[in-house]
């Protein structure tokens, strides 16, 4: 395992893995225990330990963490809606401007995405069913 003197940031659930690998390596607990203890199959677990024995603690850290997701919205597309639904779509909710986004301007998109770009622009406000 490559020593480091840096500091990984690490979640309970990647701490607690990297416990366990820990043991396994000095024999302290079985593979298939502690592969039962993470609630994964041992082949992942040896899997882990591999990854663990090349790049260090930093091999169990998540390598999505920190990246944006892969289904937000581009933002060309973000930009147009946003425009869309401020020069048309002042005065109605998120259904019926999704309905309009759909047949003005082709664009497909669910109701609680519009919803969402509706609030955090600021152009419609949630209220409540009860009075």
């Amino acid at each position: 395992m490559p020593e480091t003197d840096e500091k990984v940031m690490m979640s309970l659930r990647e701490r607690y893995r990297l416990e366990l690998i820990e043991a396994v390596l000095a024999s302290e607990l079985s593979l298939t225990e502690a592969a039962a203890s993470m609630e994964i199959t041992p082949r992942h677990c040896r899997r882990l330990i591999a990854q663990y024995l090349q790049a260090g603690p930093v091999g169990l850290v998540s390598q999505r963490r920190g990246k944006p997701s892969n289904h937000r919205l581009q933002v060309e597309l973000k930009a147009r809606v946003i425009h869309f639904l401020k020069t048309e779509c002042q005065s109605v909710g998120p259904t019926q401007a999704q309905r309009m986004l759909i047949t003005s301007e082709s664009i497909n998109l669910s109701v609680e995405t519009v919803r969402q770009l509706m609030l955090a622009e600021k152009l419609w406000q949630q209220t409540s069913k009860t009075s």
